[in-house]
């Protein structure tokens, strides 16, 4: 009976040992096919197609397989900025001359001893009145220069907006074109809108620039400081975009949109349809998945009456329900003199909030000539996996049932990887069985280790039953 066991016990372990898995890719939404590639380490990037079709905040319900259907490690990484380092503020030294005097100088001989300009900016005219510069002194060419700002005093309360010309030289002479831009202090219903920086399109080392400007209306203008910016690291930041729309909310003044996944968005901006407009108002968001537990807390009437009473007014105004407030927001696309300016995306705190409100203040009403789209804007999500077994790879996705399983990698591997693209993405057949996996390696020393304390188990147990029998044969 003992001899029958055993091998009954080391039959059974033998099949637990060499049986196969299942492959639960059917019960998922949604699959692609990856590109071939030449590298062991590969990475592509979720386009927004397959971030909106995901169903976990934490991207869990992602796979990919090979073609033996098994699953290979992969890591999943949200790309950030890199963080400016060692950046330094300094004011520069600058001296006023107009185009005529350069001319008749026969050169530049300019001593840099003013602490203020002061311009009588006139309009152009058909006699070509001389062009304003300003020559400006990098007293600092060894770090890296990536902007200027001007701070001016204006008086009178009307705005004015101009455009400057920047150009760099190392000997006063000869002048190399650097950028362009759009200075403006201008008054719009209650707001005041100012752009007072030009900046570079690249890092500059020359000892000295020019500031030109180019006045289409007559006005005058104090300059009295201008402070260069400087960074000696670089700063990359890749940002992707998307175009959602507006849909009217609960009252005249409620926008929502949705961003359609679990995207952390870090800028939101308006796609505005025609200049003169400019919108003011307050951003909200929250989570519309019943997978978030979100449930309401329980407060009692008296406690809600209590946090009533003793909230601050800029409280009352943030809070919205199970609304999250995310800040003021102001857009603007307005012409005026100098040409037609636009306001820059408005940064929001990254979060993969799905809902956003936008409470407007500022028109109170829109009409339907009037509603922006919206730009929201966020870093790639970069996949990252070990091409381990035979190709073709396969990508699956969106299933909310499914466990994380990001397996992580190292930086050290991640930054080796080969670029490869998503392909077609289709949905997944419901009706589609199973597919069997292919064995998994079995450790053969383990196996051993348990057959050996099975069978020993076994014996101990066999051998106290046969002592009971006897014991309780010699009782009868």
């Amino acid at each position: 009976m003992l001899k029958r066991f055993s091998l009954q016990s080391m039959s059974m372990i033998m099949l637990l040992a060499t049986q196969t898995t299942m492959a639960d890719t059917a019960n998922f939404a949604f699959a692609a096919t990856l590109s071939e590639g030449k590298q062991s380490i590969r990475q592509f990037e979720l386009p927004y197609s397959i971030l909106a079709k995901l169903e976990r905040q934490d991207y869990g319900d992602l796979r990919i397989f090979n073609s033996q259907n098994q699953a290979v490690p992969f890591g999943i990484t949200q790309l950030e900025p890199q963080t400016q380092q060692n950046n330094a503020s300094h004011d520069l030294r600058f001296f006023r001359l107009t185009d005529k005097t350069a001319r008749n100088s026969g050169g530049l001989l300019v001593n840099f001893n003013e602490n203020t300009a002061h311009f009588n900016f006139n309009a152009a005219s058909p006699e070509h009145e001389p062009s304003h510069y300003l020559i400006i002194e990098n007293g600092h060419q060894n770090e890296a220069l990536i902007a200027i700002k001007l701070a001016w005093r204006k008086p009178g309360d009307a705005g004015f907006s101009i455009n400057v010309k920047l150009a760099s030289s190392d000997d006063l002479q000869n002048w190399q074109p650097v950028s362009d831009a759009t200075l403006y202090a201008l008054t719009y219903l209650d707001s005041v809108l100012t752009q007072n920086t030009v900046s570079l399109p690249y890092a500059n080392h020359a000892k000295y620039l020019r500031l030109s400007f180019q006045p289409s209306s007559d006005f005058s203008l104090n300059i009295e400081k201008i402070t260069g910016d400087y960074r000696q690291d670089t700063r990359v930041e890749r940002e992707n975009r998307q175009t959602v729309q507006l849909k009217p909310g609960d009252t005249p003044n409620e926008w929502l949109f949705n961003t359609g996944g679990y995207i952390r968005i870090t800028k939101i901006g308006f796609e505005i349809p025609s200049t003169g407009l400019l919108y003011q108002g307050r951003l909200y968001s929250k989570n519309d998945s019943p997978r978030q537990n979100l449930a309401k807390p329980n407060h009692s009437f008296k406690h809600e009456v209590k946090r009533a009473l003793h909230r601050y007014p800029e409280q009352r105004v943030a809070e919205q329900g199970d609304w999250r407030y995310q800040g003021a927001l102001t857009q603007y696309r307005l012409l005026t003199a100098a040409g037609e300016i636009a306001s820059p995306p408005t940064t929001v705190s990254a979060s993969k909030d799905r809902q956003w409100k936008l409470v407007l203040d500022q028109p109170a009403t829109l009409l339907s000539e009037q509603i922006p789209g919206i730009k929201l804007a966020w870093h790639p999500v970069i996949v990252t996996f070990v091409a381990q077994g035979d190709p073709p790879y396969r990508l699956f996705f969106g299933k909310a049932t499914v466990g994380p399983s990001n397996t992580g990698l190292s930086p050290d591997l991640i930054k080796h990887a080969e670029t490869v693209n998503v392909l077609e993405i289709r949905a997944v057949e419901r009706t589609t069985k199973p597919i069997k996996a292919a064995p998994l390696p079995l450790n053969w020393q383990k196996i051993l280790l348990w057959v050996i304390l099975c069978y020993g188990v076994f014996t101990v147990g066999l051998m106290a039953y046969q002592l009971y029998l006897q014991m309780s044969l010699n009782k009868d």
